[in-house]
């Protein structure tokens, strides 16, 4: 019995110090990897600009400066407003202005949309159309230049003030 536990005790010395030596190189072998990184992103941001509207006085055609047109824009330069004040049937004005892109990314346009609710009073003209200026990409620093044309129609008030909004919406160029 004496050799066989001997030969047993041998046999279970060696397997641990085998053990402790493979412990050893894979230890030696053995790193430790770690990433850092960052990811700076870009920005997505259009604005209404240089908006200009013709309407500087004096009504085209007559000798009176009777209605008025002006534009209204956001704090961010994102949503524009026109109202019409003291206009008569007729009357017309037309506003141009450039959708700028400030951003850092190219975008395009997805959709444009013209909240008139006085459609009987007031009709707007886009030019391009709006269908025309879906999915126009605006690089950085780029632009789209835009002419709205503004027709006061027969039924409209009197010492009525009409107003409507644009709402340009876009998306990053990619999606």
């Amino acid at each position: 019995m004496k050799v066989r536990s001997k030969a047993t005790t041998t046999l279970l010395v060696t397997l641990v110090m085998a053990l402790v030596v493979m412990g050893i190189a894979y230890a030696k072998w053995d790193k430790e990897l770690f990433i850092q990184g960052t990811v700076n992103t870009g920005t997505l941001d259009v604005v209404f600009a240089n908006v200009e509207c013709n309407d500087a006085g004096i009504d085209p055609g007559y000798d009176k400066d009777v209605g008025s047109c002006s534009v209204c824009l956001s704090d961010e330069d994102e949503t524009m407003t026109v109202t019409i004040d003291n206009a008569y049937p007729c009357y017309s004005c037309t506003i141009d202005f450039d959708l700028v892109n400030v951003g850092t990314i190219p975008v395009k346009i997805e959709s444009v949309t013209i909240d008139n609710p006085n459609s009987n009073e007031l009709t707007v003209t886009m030019t391009p159309s709006p269908d025309d200026l879906r999915d126009v990409q605006i690089d950085p620093d780029g632009s789209v230049h835009v002419s709205l044309y503004v027709h006061v129609e027969q039924p409209a008030e009197q010492g009525s003030s009409y107003s409507f909004t644009i709402t340009i919406v876009v998306v990053q160029w990619n999606e």
